[in-house]
């Protein structure tokens, strides 16, 4: 067991308090976009757009994230409303930011007749490195932990041992990206690369996700790992659907 002593504010400026998580979450998309629009550039694709799709996903992480994560923790929120929208304490889901970016992107390309899949797939690794930031700003702020667990790196942060989910998470994220950043290399039409990361990253998910202390609904079953499954049944379909023709 590890002893452990959450940091939710990493410093200060005057008055203002620079919360781990917030760091995070500005760190992530900053190097996210820079990486996201290196590959951009060396697919030829047009950075204008880019950065208008990328601001986009910023916006639709931010409100489907947050909107996630009070389904993911109804309970607490239904008798705390208040805390809703203290989104500085931390508190977004994964798969919320990305259902609400690749919905807000997807509509203005769809709108603008653009071929939004070679955009998505360029933005892929920077996805999986992002994860990789925004799980370290968790651990940091010791959100979104797991279950109770004997294990010898098991972290004790005031209450009793747990499995460090975000630690998982943060390691599923970096593993990702190396892979995906040498997998883009070998993309075989639009899509390809999108597809298999929601299929490797979906059954992953799932699997930590029994590890982690997050309300259960029907199956006994997180909302993450709902969204795990649909988001791999889609991609497998659409990969099917591709390798048919």
């Amino acid at each position: 067991m590890i002893e452990y002593n959450p940091i939710p504010i990493i410093f200060r400026l005057g008055q203002i308090e620079v919360h781990s998580i917030g760091f995070a979450f500005t760190l992530a998309f900053l190097l996210g976009f820079l990486l996201a629009l290196k590959e951009v550039r060396r697919r030829e694709l047009n950075p204008d757009d880019f950065k208008k799709m990328f601001f986009l996903i910023i916006l639709g992480a931010i409100i489907g994230g947050r909107l996630f994560f009070v389904f993911e923790n109804v309970k607490y929120f239904f008798d705390y409303p208040v805390e809703i929208f203290k989104v500085w304490k931390g508190g977004a889901s994964s798969y919320g930011g990305f259902i609400g970016g690749f919905l807000l992107s997807f509509i203005y390309f769809k709108k603008n007749k653009l071929n939004f899949l070679s955009y998505a797939d360029a933005v892929v690794p920077a996805l999986c490195m992002g994860i990789f930031i925004k799980r370290i700003g968790c651990f940091l702020n010791w959100c979104c932990y797991g279950s109770a667990s004997s294990l010898p790196w098991a972290i004790n942060a005031g209450d009793f041992p747990r499995h460090p989910t975000q630690i998982y998470l943060a390691l599923n994220g970096l593993i990702l990206f190396f892979l995906f950043s040498k997998l883009k290399h070998k993309q075989k039409y639009s899509g390809w690369l999108l597809s298999w990361c929601l299929i490797v990253y979906g059954v992953s998910r799932f699997l930590i996700e029994f590890l982690r202390d997050s309300e259960r609904y029907l199956f006994d079953l997180t909302i993450a790992q709902w969204a795990s499954g649909i988001l791999f049944a889609l991609a497998c379909f659409f990969i099917m659907n591709k390798e048919k023709k």
